[in-house]
């Protein structure tokens, strides 16, 4: 193992200074302190965790170093030594942006604030898998981020609720269209847009900064369309992020009521608006034709990168047999029918034991999410296609045969 890193030491002792009740509280009411880790591929960095494995050392009050595993994987929150906690994965360059990384943690903190409370409105990811990104949707949906962008950067009440109501216009025009297709945005923006309200708040707090100057530098994520598509589960933060600023507007104090309600937080905001919605709307031209490029371009490269698995002077490996998907990052997928490609990682549960494969990992589904049938991924060296065992470097040993050039688990 590589020596602990001085600058990680310091920077969670920094962060454990900045982050506290009193500070993370006045973001969202009721919100409060839990553990945090900081991590490279070798050591993790723990703040306020109550009772670590033995081979943690405390380096200074509430705060421990210890080894890796497989619990500490991207920027999230986990459950681990029996306490949910935020993680982040840093490198020396990310540390010196503390400011950033400050802003990042507390937003993985919300996540585990949303655990605690019980919050149940989660996305389900097999609406995005089949999600309809036809050309008008699109469209109306391109329109829709301008007119929330310009009301919240509106001083004129006039104006300012007029961009409202095209807000929303194009919005129920889209979920007549889409039908139950927009909760997946609707439960993104709930739990992720609201997380990401909070991480503006932090930021705002940390940075010398005036308030509107940090919003319009978040407002871009809602203006700028080129990789709208692509990373469509992230551009669905920034909108939940401004309706939170709109519900600031209209209703003040809307934090804990919103906790407790059973409602997304968009049908949460429309309750609290006074925008009577009859008239029809319609699409610019100009609209309609950049919907046509992105859709086309998405298509087309979703097509490429999927096709792109196979060609390749890798070594690849196919495993069949059932498995449960118990873990994936669902902003690096691309799918098409039943077919799965995990470009980042993937956690896969056999009936003995549970593994961690780096993408790209191509995955056949059934028609449920969480089952697998096949896997496909890569690795840097021939492997033995005798025996009954098959032994990944980083991933582990598989129990099953060898069938040509597929390995069948062990039932």
């Amino acid at each position: 193992m590589s020596q602990i890193k001085q600058e990680y030491v310091h920077c969670l002792k920094r962060l454990a200074e900045q982050i506290t009740d009193e500070n993370i509280s006045s973001y969202w009411a009721g919100f409060h302190i839990y553990p945090f880790a900081i991590y490279d591929d070798e050591w993790v960095y723990v703040a306020s965790h109550p009772e670590l494995p033995e081979d943690f050392t405390e380096i200074d009050h509430q705060l421990s170093v210890g080894p890796r595993t497989n619990h500490f994987i991207g920027n999230t929150a986990i459950e681990f030594a029996g306490e949910k906690m935020g993680i982040w994965k840093v490198d020396l360059e990310q540390v010196k942006d503390f400011d950033k990384l400050y802003a990042g943690m507390v937003h993985e903190l919300f996540h585990v604030y949303q655990q605690e409370f019980g919050e149940k409105r989660f996305a389900n990811e097999l609406l995005f898998i089949q999600y309809p990104f036809t050309e008008s949707n699109i469209a109306h949906r391109l329109m829709e981020r301008e007119s929330l962008y310009r009301a919240v950067l509106e001083d004129d009440p006039i104006k300012k609720h007029a961009y409202v109501k095209d807000f929303i216009l194009h919005r129920e025009t889209r979920r007549n269209e889409i039908e139950t297709f927009l909760d997946y945005e609707l439960a993104i923006e709930t739990i992720e847009g609201t997380a990401t309200y909070v991480e503006l708040q932090a930021c705002v707090d940390q940075k010398a900064l005036q308030r509107e100057s940090i919003i319009s530098h978040y407002g871009k994520n809602l203006q700028e369309h080129q990789e709208m598509l692509a990373k469509f589960r992230a551009s669905c933060y920034y909108s939940g992020q401004f309706i939170g600023l709109l519900l600031d507007h209209y209703e003040p104090g809307w934090q804990l009521e919103f906790m407790n309600a059973p409602d997304y937080l968009y049908d949460f905001f429309i309750k609290k608006v006074d925008a009577q919605i009859e008239n029809e709307v319609e699409l610019t031209s100009q609209h309609i034709e950049l919907s046509k490029q992105l859709v086309q371009e998405y298509s087309q490269k979703q097509k490429e990168e999927l096709a792109g698995f196979f060609q390749t002077n890798k070594n690849i490996v196919t495993i069949k047999g059932h498995m449960k998907l118990t873990g994936f990052d669902p902003m690096n997928i691309i799918s098409e029918g039943e077919k799965l490609l995990h470009k980042h990682v993937i956690k896969i549960q056999t009936q003995s034991d549970e593994y961690v494969i780096f993408g790209p990992v191509l995955a056949q589904h059934t028609t449920d999410l969480w089952e697998i049938d096949t896997i496909s991924f890569y690795v840097e060296y021939p492997v033995d296609m005798n025996g009954d065992s098959l032994k990944v470097e980083k991933v582990g040993e598989w129990k099953g045969t060898w069938v040509d050039s597929v390995f069948y688990l062990k039932t």
